[in-house]
């Protein structure tokens, strides 16, 4: 394993360049190293299997279009890659006239992309697994969602601040992934209520676990988008300051799906600073725990609409009341058992946290 970091010269050491110094490398690292511009043929290093490149702001590529030997395999053994702060980068080979010519990576099983503006394909791995993106224009994420790397996923992470990017579906692809998280992604949801339902959602039955942070446009829960989350297990919502609760038909009532329907697998939900959020969606019967945090103007937990019946209100101090059902509460409990405990409307309730405090 070799890692450099902040070196300050134009070109690497001869030794950098030597395979018969480096010849049995697995895992490389070069980070801050601002001033080279000349870097190693990274394509030599056979047994090369981790590769972090990270703030070096003159690399364009990972390897010369001279530097290929088609007899060879490019990258044989390259596991797991990582680019970040990758100013200039915007290839993954250098070929002639720039025409896109991606190697193919015949073991990538996870990659990280952060900050490379110039960048605008991901490369050609049939065994790709987790990939993490995060960038300010959806150059990256928009095209991954309607390519065939979707149906080979099991973890996808993506950060994408752009508020114009829309996406736009020719077709519904099955999806093979578990867990995905989005930071931002407005693209993902309706920006009003009115909105025709965005089928990408469709794709994602296989889903485990989810988190949705910092979305500007999530106002009301999507409760009809969700529908198709049919093997959810864990929701996680951070940060959706404009996240305020169930949707309201014409007549002032909230709208709602059967709770046999709607996330029917869910066992845990956590919700931290949402400052708007004042009520839960309709939870699923197969909900254990209930983590809420740092949500100022949270009021019920069952729903408004069920507030005369079977229902916790939390007040805006440092406990609240909630039914003897929960086995493990971290506030106190009502000391006598109440009508409503006996018909609780989550059966399978282990453990609530209600909290004014933003501690996760």
């Amino acid at each position: 394993m070799l890692k450099v970091v902040s070196y300050k010269g134009t070109n690497f050491p001869t030794w950098m360049t030597d395979l018969s110094v480096l010849e049995n490398l697995t895992e490389l690292h070069l980070e801050g190293c601002i001033m080279c511009e000349e870097f190693p043929q990274f394509i030599h290093f056979k047994f090369l299997q981790v590769l972090y490149l990270i703030k070096l702001d003159k690399l364009q590529s990972l390897c010369c279009e001279e530097a290929r030997d088609g007899k060879v395999q490019i990258f044989p053994a390259l596991k797991e890659v990582k680019l970040i702060d990758l100013e200039r980068f915007e290839s993954w080979v250098e070929t002639e006239g720039k025409q896109e010519n991606k190697p193919t990576f015949p073991l990538l099983e996870e990659v990280e992309i952060s900050n490379c503006p110039k960048l605008t394909s991901l490369p050609e791995a049939p065994k790709l697994k987790v990939l993490k993106l995060n960038e300010n224009k959806a150059e990256l994420s928009l095209p991954l969602l309607k390519s065939r790397y979707m149906s080979q996923l099991s973890k996808l992470k993506l950060d994408v601040l752009d508020k114009e990017a829309i996406l736009q579906l020719d077709q519904i692809h099955e999806s093979s992934l578990s867990n995905m998280e989005l930071r931002h992604c407005n693209f993902f949801f309706p920006t009003i209520p009115s909105e025709p339902i965005i089928g990408i959602w469709k794709w994602f039955r296989q889903l485990v676990y989810l988190e949705i942070n910092s979305s500007d446009v999530l106002i009301y829960w999507p409760e009809e988008e969700f529908l198709c989350l049919v093997s959810l297990k864990m929701l996680t919502i951070f940060g959706c300051d404009n996240l305020i609760g169930r949707p309201t038909r014409v007549t002032g009532e909230p709208t709602h799906c059967a709770t046999d329907q709607f996330l029917p697998c869910l066992t845990s939900l956590s919700i931290c600073c949402c400052d708007n959020l004042r009520e839960l969606f309709v939870l699923p019967l197969s909900v254990t725990h209930i983590h809420v945090s740092g949500c100022r103007n949270f009021e019920f937990i069952w729903g408004k609409a069920d507030i005369e019946s079977e229902s916790v209100h939390v007040e805006h101090h440092d406990t609240f009341t909630s039914s003897e059902h929960c086995n493990d509460l971290e506030y106190r409990s009502v000391p006598e058992q109440s009508p409503s405990a006996v018909n609780h409307p989550l059966p399978c309730l282990e453990r609530i946290h209600v909290s004014l405090s933003d501690k996760w």
